[in-house]
């Protein structure tokens, strides 16, 4: 293996770019829900990279697949480094520089390879267990296309479990994406670095507005066969704590839930324009449920152009929802 190849510099990302939006993949064992991300969204972007790492599943026989599918559009890479899992002691290390372990090893180097392939001038992490929202998405790009290189696009994601037969909206963490999920332009600005328990991206270094689009996809991870937590070091008992409530909610016989309708009417609430020096308590915070939203735009300044409301967003996804049960094939889970 030739190490090499794997290294990242941040100035490799001001090299020429095309017009258009690139969507890049990093994927560790994504079988579940892996072919029905890529084929929600690729057709509203110009390119999807995808990187798989470590994989014991199908993963890279369903990518395979889906290139023959979309040649022009999907393109696949094979990361061959080993890479430690988010928090785990060597993840750490990385943050600390402490460790001697080469940094090709660390989550942040693996997605920035994953960056450092795209070739548009604008680029969105996508996971794969995102169900896209088409009709919100459409809407989203719209704005992107016209005014992406000027602004960062923030947007969220509905956390789905299932019980009972019955899918709907896991409430004890309803929303999924904290602002560092974003349309963005690329730049040697804009990559992740270690912290101790997970990558994050230097969103803050892109000196542009942050602006919130919606809620454009569904969040599969819950409705994974691990819950989506097989990738994360729970050996690690510090790790193990933090991610314990996620974990026990999820598990335990008393999982709470929403039903889609309940949810999307849980207000009719409008948000209004917030600005990074002045917050205005909104008729928002009313509603417990709703109350993260609210501090997700505080947390990180988001400035919204325009009213929003929870209703507009959901009724493209009631509208959808007994296709979208369908899609999932939720008896098989």
């Amino acid at each position: 293996m030739n190490k090499s190849q794997y290294n990242f510099d941040p100035k490799i990302l001001d090299g020429h770019r095309d017009d258009g939006i690139s969507a890049f993949m990093r994927i560790k064992n994504g079988e579940d829900f892996l072919k029905l991300t890529i084929e929600s969204h690729i057709d509203f972007f110009d390119e999807v990279i995808a990187c798989y790492n470590q994989c014991t599943d199908n993963t890279e026989n369903i990518l395979l697949d889906l290139q023959k599918k979309y040649p022009n559009k999907l393109k696949i890479y094979h990361y061959k480094p080993y890479v430690y899992p988010l928090g785990s002691p060597e993840q750490k290390a990385f943050f600390d520089k402490t460790s001697k372990i080469d940094i090709i090893h660390s989550m942040a180097n693996y997605y920035n390879f994953a960056l450092s392939k795209t070739t548009k001038k604008i680029a969105v992490k996508l996971d794969d267990d995102h169900l896209c929202v088409p009709e919100n998405l459409s809407k989203a790009l719209e704005i992107v296309k016209k005014n992406g290189l000027k602004n960062i696009y923030t947007f969220s994601g509905i956390n789905l479990v299932y019980k009972n037969n019955i899918l709907g909206v896991f409430k004890n963490l309803a929303f999924s994406g904290n602002g560092d999920i974003c349309f963005f332009p690329v730049s040697r600005k804009s990559y992740f670095i270690n912290l101790p328990i997970y990558e994050s991206f230097t969103i803050n270094k892109i000196r542009l507005p942050k602006k919130y689009i919606g809620i454009l996809y569904l969040h599969l991870k819950f409705l994974k066969k691990d819950y989506g937590f097989l990738n994360y070091n729970l050996d690690n008992k510090k790790n193990k704590k933090s991610f314990f409530h996620n974990i026990s909610n999820l598990t335990k016989n008393n999982l709470q839930f929403i039903e889609i309708k309940n949810f999307s009417n849980t207000s009719l609430c409008d948000f209004q324009k917030l600005s990074p020096s002045r917050y205005e308590k909104l008729d928002l915070l009313k509603y417990p449920l709703l109350t993260k939203i609210y501090f997700l735009f505080r947390k990180n300044n988001l400035i919204l152009n325009r009213a929003l409301s929870l209703k507009d967003y959901m009724q493209p996804i009631i509208n959808n929802w007994e296709k979208t049960k369908q899609e999932l094939k939720l008896t098989k889970l």
